[in-house]
């Protein structure tokens, strides 16, 4: 059975160009029509010490964070290969930031598909990337398990030695989707903060991955909830608004 036509039309690579170019222009004239601050915390104002750094966002907070990043950093992203993933690899090209393509999964996705959606192979050319001195990033949930770091974040960290950065970059008021990872659509003309958070050197003798993947969720959560917080929200307002809320309870936060 085939795919519905708009399926079939969102896959044609003039219509994956267009979409890319129009996604990249957008999120430029966000940026440019915003008052945008940088707003770190801990260690995270000298990033430039920590690099070649493994940068990390959750997935749906993800569309402005090439904003935040300097052409000096050599970033490579890593993004899907679905077709929502093309156009997003396009914009990114665009916005000055390198893609490789693939994306993580569960164990239970893994067992089933194999490398079928590229995660190992996206995972050996971030080691080669690392060992040669470019950054790289990734979102720390992996589709569909939103605000839950993947291990692979982790072992991707311990493998090679480089540090995780946490990082976010939000704009108030925005619209929260109704997709699986809440992901926020920014608006121009409002406020905007971006900035990381203290690196993570991940030593597995110092604990399993399970406490690694905890404390990347509590400084990723940290800064995103900072931003939110420097956007002009409250502390349990900027909470909500990292979480997800309602475009409606968001505006009147």
């Amino acid at each position: 059975m085939s795919a519905p036509w708009y399926k079939r039309f969102s896959r044609h690579p003039r219509v994956q160009h267009i979409a890319g170019n129009a996604l990249a222009s957008y999120v430029r004239f966000v940026h440019a029509t915003s008052r945008a601050q940088r707003h770190d915390l801990g260690d995270g104002a000298d990033v430039g010490a920590h690099l070649p750094g493994i940068f990390t966002f959750w997935h749906g907070e993800h569309f402005m964070t090439a904003m935040g990043v300097r052409p000096e950093w050599n970033m490579h992203v890593m993004i899907s290969r679905s077709g929502d993933g093309t156009i997003n690899a396009i914009a990114a090209e665009k916005l000055g930031l390198k893609t490789v393509r693939g994306a993580g999964e569960t164990k239970r996705g893994r067992a089933a598909k194999g490398n079928a959606k590229g995660g190992m192979t996206a995972y050996r050319a971030f080691v080669r990337l690392l060992e040669q001195g470019a950054s790289v990033a990734m979102t720390a949930d992996v589709p569909k398990i939103a605000r839950v770091v993947s291990p692979g974040l982790v072992r991707l960290a311990a493998a090679t030695g480089r540090p995780i950065v946490p990082a976010a970059y939000v704009t108030h008021p925005h619209i929260s989707l109704s997709s699986w990872d809440r992901a926020s659509l920014n608006l121009p003309f409002t406020r905007a903060a971006y900035g990381a958070n203290g690196p993570i050197t991940v030593d597995l003798s110092q604990g399993d991955e399970q406490h690694w993947c905890a404390l990347i969720k509590e400084r990723l959560d940290a800064i995103t909830e900072h931003c939110y917080a420097q956007c002009g929200l409250g502390p349990d307002a900027a909470r909500l608004a990292a979480a997800g809320p309602l475009a409606a309870d968001l505006r009147h936060a």
